[in-house]
């Protein structure tokens, strides 16, 4: 099996329902995104995928969720107040742990049909999650 990684940066905020501890409050993160691709096949080139091509497809992804406030779905009211202020917004189903946006990440790419192995989610250098099937 053949794979490669490409890392993205992006900066976006956050809250946590359902949690006591200090990510309950809006706060923001320049995270770092490693998606990886495998196959048993190279292309003609000797490529899983170029990188450069990768980067380009994946930018409108990144693109939506950079300086955006990530929230579960059910966090009503400050959606609310936050599409009042004309905020962008990235509405998950599900809390934005590390763990879920690894997840969320990984479906994307997975639908979108690229041959993706993992997705890696750096809240803070010492702080990573991953998603693979």
């Amino acid at each position: 099996m053949y794979y490669i990684t490409k890392t993205f940066k992006f900066e976006a905020g956050h809250r946590l329902m359902n949690y006591s501890g200090k990510c309950s409050n809006l706060h923001g993160h320049n995270y770092e995104i490693e998606v990886s691709l495998g196959t048993e096949d190279l292309d003609d080139t000797g490529f899983v995928m170029d990188f450069a091509d990768l980067k380009k497809e994946l930018a409108p992804i990144f693109e939506e969720i950079d300086h955006a406030m990530i929230l579960c779905k059910d966090d009503i009211m400050l959606i609310e107040m936050l599409q009042y202020a004309k905020q962008k917004l990235y509405i998950l189903d599900y809390n934005p742990t590390a763990e879920h946006i690894a997840r969320h990440l990984y479906n994307i790419l997975l639908e979108q049909r690229y041959p993706v192995s993992l997705v890696t989610v750096k809240e803070t250098p010492t702080s990573v999650a991953s998603y693979s099937l």
